[in-house]
């Protein structure tokens, strides 16, 4: 799982919408990785623990998710100043945005590409 400013989340999904459909999150012991790819180019950042962002993997997990709507549950971004995503093998993606006043949750099931 991470937690994170929503702010940096929201630019961070915004970014990567530009470039393509799909955007990959992988989480490893210390660091979350954002990347994606399309027609214009490819993109990937590379969160590691700071005192801003705390990531907990005790072993690397990933999954490609669709951009458009990570795209839309950042805009709620807003609603909480930060943001927690957590992600299991064969579960869900899952965001939470959390305040004294409101809470969201969102759940996201992994892009399966047809064989």
């Amino acid at each position: 799982s991470c937690n994170m400013p929503s702010s940096v989340f929201q630019k961070t999904i915004r970014d990567l919408a530009l470039l393509g459909d799909r955007c990959s999150l992988t989480f490893r012991p210390g660091e979350v990785c954002f990347s994606a790819t399309g027609d214009i180019g490819s993109g990937h950042l590379t969160l590691k623990s700071t005192q801003d962002v705390e990531v907990t993997a005790l072993a690397e997990t990933s999954g490609d998710f669709a951009t458009r709507y990570l795209a839309l549950f950042a805009k709620c971004g807003n609603v909480a100043p930060s943001v927690s995503i957590a992600m299991l093998d064969k579960q869900p993606l899952r965001i939470r945005y959390c305040s004294a006043f409101a809470s969201l949750e969102f759940f996201l099931a992994p892009r399966i590409d047809d064989l």
